[in-house]
């Protein structure tokens, strides 16, 4: 029996297919990383607005890995054509737990990268939050290196 992450098929986003999916995990990230913060349902209203925005701008693309027409990755990707050289920026790299660690995130890096590239993007960024260490580690093997470094101090 083939493993199921090699079955999987990335399409472009569709809101009304996969806006509930995103929102979910963007829900889990923040929960995951960011405990502190409470987005609720402001934070809700936020994050449809932007989704909304992207899919519209030819500058940005989100894919969606389905396995059985399920929703089971995610991977957003803008094009800075503006900047000099022109630089690629990934964010919201998601893959659902019981998938992980299966090549998933990296075919869907590899398929943002490639779209940037064809776009003339020269370069490609990211952030990603200290603590989620297996996000780290496969961006270190996919060639990344730490370029900026952001801190926080809570203010008492």
């Amino acid at each position: 029996m083939s493993d199921p992450a090699s079955q999987i098929e990335f399409r472009d986003f569709d809101f009304e297919r996969h806006f509930a999916f995103a929102l979910d995990h963007h829900f889990e990230l923040i929960r995951e990383h960011l405990p502190d913060w409470d987005a609720g349902q402001a934070g809700a209203k936020l994050y449809e607005a932007h989704v909304k925005e992207i899919t519209h701008d030819p500058c940005c693309r989100i894919w969606v890995g389905e396995l059985e027409g399920r929703p089971v990755a995610l991977i957003e990707a803008s094009f800075r054509p503006n900047f000099s050289p022109a630089v690629g920026h990934i964010s919201d790299v998601y893959v659902v737990p019981d998938l992980r660690r299966r090549g998933i995130g990296a075919r869907m890096m590899k398929t943002a990268e490639d779209w940037l590239k064809s776009q003339g993007a020269s370069s490609v960024d990211l952030n990603v939050n200290a603590l989620n260490e297996n996000a780290i580690i496969l961006y270190r093997k996919l060639g990344y290196d730490t370029h900026q470094l952001n801190m926080k101090k809570p203010l008492k």
